[in-house]
C-alpha cells in the first residue's frame, strides 16, 4: 500500500532503523543514478562508494554503504537518507519509500501460452 503524499513530505526524523531493512545496496545505486548523482570512488574494498549530488561542488562526496553484512549497515543507510532528504528538500519518509522501491525485486516475467522462456 503506497504511503500517502502529506506522510511522504513530512519533515520528520526516522531513528528506527528497520526503516532501512528492505534497501539494498543495488536499490540506492539505481535510485542515486536516476538522479544523475556521480560515483566517485569505491573505498573499503567495495563495501561503501563516494557519490556526489549534481548540484554539488566536486569536492563534495557521500558515503554509500555496498555491504550489507556490516553490523551498521542500516544506520548508514539511514544517514544517506537523511543526505538526500536534505539535498533534494524533501521529506525523510518519501526518501525512504523511494530507495525502497528502487530495491524491490523485479516481477517476473510471464510466459504467454505459446511463448518459450529465453534465458540470456
Amino acid at each position: 500500500m503506497p504511503v500517502p503524499d502529506w506522510v511522504r513530505d513530512l519533515r520528520v526524523d526516522v531513528t528506527d532503523e528497520h526503516a532501512a531493512d528492505t534497501i539494498t545496496p543495488d536499490g540506492m545505486v539505481a535510485y542515486l543514478q536516476s538522479r544523475s548523482w556521480v560515483k566517485v570512488t569505491e573505498c573499503l574494498g567495495g563495501a561503501g562508494a563516494f557519490w556526489r549530488h549534481p548540484d554539488q561542488p566536486s569536492t563534495h562526496h557521500h558515503l554509500v554503504p555496498m555491504a550489507e553484512h556490516y553490523v551498521d549497515f542500516r544506520r548508514q543507510v539511514i544517514g544517506l537518507a537523511r543526505t538526500i532528504a536534505t539535498l533534494e528538500d524533501r521529506g525523510l519518509i518519501g526518501v525512504l519509500e523511494d530507495l525502497r522501491a528502487a530495491s524491490a525485486p523485479a516481477p517476473p516475467a510471464e510466459v504467454l501460452p505459446g511463448q518459450e522462456a529465453i534465458d540470456a
